[in-house]
């Protein structure tokens, strides 16, 4: 697989994706084997992956897969792995998980979508809301992402040096620190989604306490905690179900009781969220502690919850001086 690719590297350039050398880029060259030729009747045998940053291989993954099949004699003779090779080995559903980690944060796409500030001589200083090619000159990209969760998120840090703006590429000029009217577009529109996420991670985190919860049966105390647990979870779902009902399905002309709705239900969602992974692990027990299990990693993850527009505490004082009628939109809310 090295030699290919160091075969594909002797090209300069990689045709539509960017306009720009591969020895310059971080990317995944990744290799799947298969039980046969048609997706539809074939299953994965093994997926192999080399992370390739600035024209030298850094990193690998390799894993086989079970395929829950036989797998054909000629195959084998293809690919060198046999039925006995898999017999014990995980399903694809466990093994995409590990795989997209480690791809994650390679190319995909060409345009970046961000904001910074300006000092305006004439309105002061400003917020430019932006879009930028990847490929532009300044352009770079800090691999400095090692959080405490979300790790196979990627999210490193784009670096701006010295990068030139067109006129046309600004969206959106607003006052630095005010609230702007944008943000009950986005508060209204986005949060459901982002907030979906988190959701979805308790009741994976349900899933995997009630299978070893109901293992052990009930020994007096884990039936409370899946209680509670459950209890959060439902939590998190409702407040979830109001929010999209919020957006209306995106017939609505968010105003700023929108944005509060939205506002209030993100920080029940994160809240409760938080409470729900730590009552999987107390209901799951020492074996929650284990990285085999996943329920360590969710319970990190749903940490970065509490992050997203806007923290809890600048989401009470917000909602607290709409409430009395005060302009909650005053900039030390921001």
């Amino acid at each position: 697989m090295l030699d290919r690719l160091r075969t594909r590297l002797r090209h300069p350039w990689t045709p539509g994706i960017r306009r720009r050398p591969l020895g310059t880029l971080d990317f995944v060259v990744v290799d799947v084997e298969t039980t046969g030729w048609l997706p539809e009747d074939a299953g994965i045998t093994e997926i192999g992956a080399v992370w390739v940053a600035c024209g030298r291989p850094s990193a690998e993954f390799s894993a086989l897969v079970n395929p829950g099949r036989a797998i054909p004699a000629d195959i084998v003779a293809l690919t060198g792995i046999t039925d006995a090779m898999v017999s014990q080995a995980p399903p694809v559903g466990a093994v995409l998980p590990g795989f997209l980690a480690f791809a994650s944060g390679c190319v995909a796409g060409d345009l970046l979508v961000t904001s910074g500030q300006y000092d305006d001589p004439v309105a002061g200083r400003q917020v430019l809301h932006f879009s930028l090619s990847m490929a532009a000159d300044g352009v770079s990209i800090d691999r400095v992402w090692e959080a405490m969760g979300m790790r196979g998120s990627g999210s490193h840090t784009v670096v701006l040096n010295n990068v030139f703006v067109p006129e046309q590429s600004i969206t959106l000029r607003r006052p630095c620190g005010e609230f702007h009217p944008f943000w009950n577009v986005n508060l209204t529109i986005a949060l459901p989604m982002v907030c979906a996420v988190y959701v979805g991670m308790a009741e994976a985190a349900a899933e995997k306490a009630l299978t070893i919860a109901a293992a052990k049966g009930d020994d007096g105390v884990n039936v409370l905690a899946i209680g509670e647990m459950q209890t959060e979870l439902t939590t998190a779902q409702i407040a979830l179900e109001s929010m999209i009902a919020n957006a209306n399905e995106l017939d609505v002309e968010p105003g700023i009781e929108h944005a509060n709705r939205a506002l209030i239900r993100k920080t029940i969602v994160a809240e409760a969220v938080k409470r729900e992974t730590e009552k999987a692990l107390e209901a799951t027990g020492a074996a929650g502690y284990f990285r085999r299990l996943g329920l360590e990693r969710i319970l990190r993850d749903a940490q970065a919850a509490q992050f997203h527009p806007m923290p809890a505490k600048k989401q009470h004082r917000f909602t607290g001086r709409l409430a009395m009628g005060l302009d909650p939109t005053d900039p030390t809310v921001q």
